[in-house]
């Protein structure tokens, strides 16, 4: 058994199940960063093969489907056989086929995984129509996380931005507040856990409220950016060091244009926040 042939036949089985995964994997957010190996990406190793082989699956059915019916529908019969899996079990025993026929096989797999990402996108794009027509555009759909509903609804605008308002343990200013900034990427552990969260120009701000007056009257809470000499392009805070943190979507204010830059999606977000 040729072992070289023996991979490429396994490469060649899981390429549809990657491709979907691939695709799947186009909707979540960018800037969220997850471990390499966890058990969510365990369980899409095992997703992967089981994918692979309900393509294969049908393909192989469909391919016989034809050769059945080739036989009493002249009007069905290829010059070629379309059906790669001969040749593709041929190379999973290590035995070579000829050139002809293996380059045939290896278009014909190629196409089959293309058209079941493709197949796999159309779903989502169906699913993704009939949720805006059901639950529209600036709800949040069924099974969608905060984030990939912020997500979702900034990628519909470009003047849009996702803010994230990091409260900090030990404020800078003394007082009760932290950073506020468009998020560049948030790192994640396998439980989704913040291991950390860095901003992009972020703006130090700080409630005018004091603890007692957040506890008595928490309408009366207004943010207010601090001063402050150092101005950072970007800032990672640490979990250690985060209180909390709170998500929201700018709103593109009366005349804006694509040219916004994020420091006036910052200054926007403290605006938002204290209305």
């Amino acid at each position: 058994m040729n072992l070289g042939l023996t991979l490429i036949g396994a490469l060649l089985f899981l390429a549809p199940g990657l491709a979907i995964v691939l695709v799947a994997s186009l909707d979540a957010p960018r800037f969220v960063k997850k471990p390499l190996l966890g058990s969510s990406s365990i369980a899409i190793l095992g997703l992967v093969p089981v994918l692979s082989a309900v393509v294969h699956g049908v393909a192989m059915f469909i391919g016989a489907i034809n050769r059945s019916l080739a036989k009493s529908h002249p009007l069905l019969h290829l010059p070629f056989d379309f059906d790669p899996y001969p040749v593709y079990l041929n190379l999973v025993a290590g035995r070579a086929s000829g050139e002809i026929e293996t380059a045939w096989a290896l278009l014909c797999i190629g196409l089959i995984t293309v058209s079941s990402a493709s197949a796999y996108y159309l779903i989502t794009l169906l699913f993704n129509v009939r949720n805006r027509r059901k639950y529209g555009v600036d709800a949040r759909w069924p099974n969608e996380t905060e984030l990939e509903h912020l997500y979702r609804r900034a990628t519909d605008d470009e003047r849009r931005a996702i803010v994230a308002t990091v409260f900090v343990k030990k404020p800078v200013t003394g007082a009760i507040g932290g950073w506020v900034g468009p998020i560049d990427q948030i790192y994640v552990d396998q439980t989704g856990a913040v291991i950390s969260v860095t901003l992009l120009t972020p703006a130090l701000f700080r409630l005018s409220a004091t603890q007692t007056d957040l506890t008595i009257d928490p309408g009366a809470v207004e943010y207010e950016e601090v001063d402050w000499t150092l101005r950072y392009s970007a800032l990672t805070i640490p979990a250690s060091e985060i209180e909390s943190i709170a998500y929201f979507l700018t709103e593109p204010p009366i005349g804006a244009d694509a040219d916004m830059t994020l420091e006036d999606l910052t200054v926007q977000a403290l605006g938002q926040s204290s209305e």
